[in-house]
């Protein structure tokens, strides 16, 4: 059953960090749009690596959509903490990262504030994750004498 618009809960992990702070420059106009979406939006920011799997695996299960901003990197955390805490947690990604490749192979907006209007009430469409030595994992896992090529590419 859908809940109401004033009962959606939105938490916003950030990485302010990411893409040369760009996310955090445009924070007012994403939380905006997804105020005008409906939802109540909590934003959390992220401090360091690890910051975003551990506010998803937190607070997840409290929000009925969760949307990260940042890159890849982002993206894998905060859904290895959504899915390790059991949240049932729909997933928004805003690719805010330099790279973005996650992002280019999906076809998701580059365009931040286009992106979020996506993620406050687009389609939802499923994505797969993965588990390589008990780690979930989003997108790709590398092993062996190569693993740091695609991080130095």
């Amino acid at each position: 059953m859908k809940k109401p618009a004033a009962d959606k809960r939105l938490l916003l992990i950030l990485n302010p960090h990411a893409g040369m702070m760009r996310a955090a420059r445009q924070m007012a106009k994403l939380v905006d749009i997804f105020q005008k979406a409906g939802y109540r939006v909590t934003v959390y920011l992220t401090e360091g690596p690890g910051d975003g799997t551990a506010a998803a695996r937190r607070w997840g299960k409290e929000y009925d959509r969760v949307v990260c901003v940042g890159g890849d990197g982002t993206l894998n955390e905060v859904m290895r903490g959504l899915l390790e805490s059991g949240a049932r947690a729909e997933l928004g990604y805003l690719p805010a990262g330099s790279t973005n490749d996650f992002a280019n192979s999906v076809g998701l907006k580059a365009d931040l504030l286009k992106a979020a209007r996506d993620a406050a009430g687009g389609e939802v469409v499923p994505i797969d994750a993965g588990r390589f030595n008990g780690r979930i994992f989003a997108y790709v896992a590398a092993f062996g004498a190569f693993t740091e090529v695609s991080y130095r590419t």
